[in-house]
């Protein structure tokens, strides 16, 4: 899958847009809408920045391992305010409890991308799928959540994928084990690609400058792409793939 293309694609055919610009913007508007709606979109907006906050505390230097384990189990809890269930996290058969090492090496595995520039975060997931696989099985078996997670460490470098992006972006197929985490990769490899395309654009950019009065807060160029195709795939003149 060339997710490049698959962006590219998606925004473009949702209305036979000209242009990437011009799909965006109409994007834009349809948030726009969706947040003058009296639905739990609004609280996906409102609520974004505070969990922004408590992630932002994960990369701080001034707490402890043992906090920031304990930050982390929060952050899995309110990430699944938004999918919305009860996660199961990985217990000891031998104990029935959370292993201590577990949570250890999934706060060690999110703090390496602290304080990096972006292209040594992109560098550092290519290669972390045994990382991120061990982040998956700890919380819930579900990549959703971990690209959720690891959206919230990085907002401006990593998207969320669940399944209304698959929906939209037409990949849908059922991956198992290891061959879904490097699908997950593979798209954020490509989106690397997408944004520095983008981000030479003074229209496209501009839009973000638009997004903001909307939210009445910065988000990143991630966040946008993400839910301008979020409202792509529940467009109910949208055709399926």
């Amino acid at each position: 899958m060339s997710s490049v293309n698959q962006i590219t694609k998606a925004l473009l055919e949702n209305g036979s847009h000209a242009n990437l610009y011009e799909s965006l913007d109409c994007n834009l508007d349809k948030i726009r809408q969706k947040i003058k709606e009296k639905s739990t979109f609004q609280t996906y907006i409102y609520s974004y920045p505070k969990i922004l906050a408590h992630f932002s505390e994960l990369a701080s230097d001034k707490y402890s391992p043992s906090h920031k384990e304990d930050l982390l189990i929060q952050g899995i809890l309110m990430t699944y305010g938004w999918m919305p269930r009860i996660p199961r996290l990985s217990l000891n058969g031998r104990t029935n409890s959370i292993d201590c090492s577990d949570i250890k090496k999934n706060v060690d595995f999110l703090s390496s991308f602290n304080h990096k520039s972006k292209d040594d975060v992109y560098l550092i997931l290519s290669k972390s799928v045994s990382d991120i696989e061990k982040l998956k099985k700890f919380v819930d078996n579900s990549l959703t959540a971990v690209s959720k997670i690891l959206h919230f460490i990085r907002p401006e470098d990593f998207l969320i994928w669940d399944s209304k992006i698959q929906k939209v972006l037409g990949t849908r197929e059922s991956y198992k084990g290891k061959d879904d985490i490097l699908e997950y990769i593979q798209y954020i490899s490509e989106f690397k690609i997408f944004r520095e395309t983008c981000e030479s654009n003074n229209r496209i950019m501009g839009i973000l400058e638009e997004a903001k009065k909307i939210f009445q807060y910065k988000i990143s160029f991630a966040r946008f792409i993400e839910l301008a195709l979020y409202v792509s795939a529940e467009d109910p003149s949208r055709k399926e793939p």
